[in-house]
């Protein structure tokens, strides 16, 4: 059969006459990645990202290495912080003492205890004593506890004020809150729907000086640096890192922040002392 082959026919061997133009879009493609990745050294930024170059490394991933905060690795790195604190002040965990969850720290920390109350809202926790929201007001027997060991819990409650003032009010004469709440941390949802803060230092002191009485003393403390925070939020373990990563504290990218809290011994005058003095 003679003629010419029909339209949708080519020839494998016959050379097109836009060959070249059909591959110049993909090498000025090549050319413009080149010269961006070249301006990107050139400058004076990415002559420093040359000197200290970023390695990423196993690091670079959208998931954590563990789906709770380290603990199936080992020990959750934001315990180390909340241990120091307590071992620091554990001559001020005694006599009658309110800590949430269960008694444990109260247990390992304190001294002379009189009695330990376990706090919880769940009535089906078989190790609360008391079963009470902090964020109904009255929830607390008035004037009843020496210490309050509350870890981690701030940040789950809806009304930081009402709870505040229910512990505060807990307190005997003389006696401390001893606090400790996120800085930095992935949610704990949907396990705790109710996660719903993060404190930064200047937060909680500010709620802090919001209920506190003429005579109270209070001091805000962190914990934690850029290394321990980028550790958590990855869900490494504390024995992921080295003693040395720990020590440091970052006050521009703390881990964990902490509340000493002391009730006065007397209500005293407004005149007489300021709201807050330094501990």
């Amino acid at each position: 059969m003679t003629g010419q082959p029909p339209n949708n026919v080519h020839d494998a061997g016959a050379i097109s006459p836009n060959a070249a133009v059909d591959r110049r879009p993909a090498v000025e493609l090549v050319l413009a990645r080149v010269g961006a990745q070249v301006r990107k050294v050139t400058t004076a930024k990415g002559r420093q990202r040359l000197r200290r170059p970023a390695w990423w490394g196993t690091l670079r991933r959208h998931h954590g290495f563990d789906p709770v905060y380290g603990q199936t690795r080992g020990t959750p790195v934001d315990r180390y912080y909340i241990e120091h604190m307590l071992e620091t002040h554990r001559e001020l965990i005694t006599g009658d003492v309110l800590e949430v969850n269960n008694r444990e720290y109260a247990d390992r920390f304190g001294h002379d205890l009189a009695s330990v109350t376990v706090l919880d809202i769940d009535a089906t926790n078989p190790r609360a004593t008391l079963v009470a929201d902090l964020c109904l007001e009255g929830s607390l027997p008035v004037e009843a506890f020496d210490c309050l060991v509350i870890t981690q819990t701030l940040h789950f409650l809806p009304d930081l004020d009402t709870a505040l003032r229910n512990l505060l009010a807990s307190l005997k004469p003389d006696g401390t809150l001893l606090l400790t709440a996120p800085v930095a941390s992935s949610t704990s949802w949907p396990e705790h729907p109710l996660d719903s803060w993060r404190f930064m230092p200047r937060g909680l002191e500010i709620l802090a000086h919001r209920h506190a009485r003429p005579g109270d003393q209070f001091e805000v403390l962190t914990f934690g640096n850029r290394v321990t925070v980028a550790a958590f939020v990855l869900s490494l373990a504390l024995e992921d890192l080295r003693h040395r990563d720990l020590a440091p504290v970052d006050p521009l990218c703390p881990l964990l922040t902490a509340l000493r809290f002391r009730r006065a011994s007397v209500v005293c005058g407004a005149q007489q002392l300021p709201a807050t003095e330094p501990i």
